[in-house]
């Protein structure tokens, strides 16, 4: 479970302190709770499951996370350009972050879609992650 937790952290605080996104953003608009009536385009943190992944040596976690970006805008530009931007955020993390040592971590999916609901438009970046403790 501290594996899971340092890696959103991790992935948190890549995303807010890359300038490029933050400017794309219009401001560090990365939630795990959206707040209400937030302004479009945000990042949100979804889907996060963990598995145990040791080895008879090493201490180890398998996870699956979820990455949503928000658009307002009418097509997927900005959308596909904002998704640009934080997978290269993501992927760049491997290394230690609170005690836990990211071996990998890759996007494995990217799916875009309209949402009918809210009128806008979503990315979904789904990453598969390996951890040591």
């Amino acid at each position: 479970m501290q594996a899971s937790i340092a890696l959103q952290k991790a992935i948190y605080e890549a995303l807010i302190t890359d300038s490029i996104l933050i400017n794309d953003l219009g401001g560090a608009y990365v939630f795990d709770s959206v707040p209400i009536n937030q302004e479009l385009p945000f990042v949100q943190f979804g889907k996060l499951t963990s598995k145990d992944w040791s080895t008879s040596t090493e201490n180890g976690d398998e996870h699956e996370i979820e990455i949503f970006i928000w658009s307002c805008h009418k097509g997927r530009k900005q959308l596909l350009e904002l998704a640009a931007q934080v997978e290269s955020t993501i992927t760049a993390l491997a290394g230690v972050h609170d005690e836990h040592t990211i071996i990998d971590i890759q996007c494995t999916q990217t799916v875009t879609q309209y949402d009918v609901k809210s009128g806008n438009f979503k990315a979904t970046l789904t990453y598969r992650c390996v951890s040591e403790s």
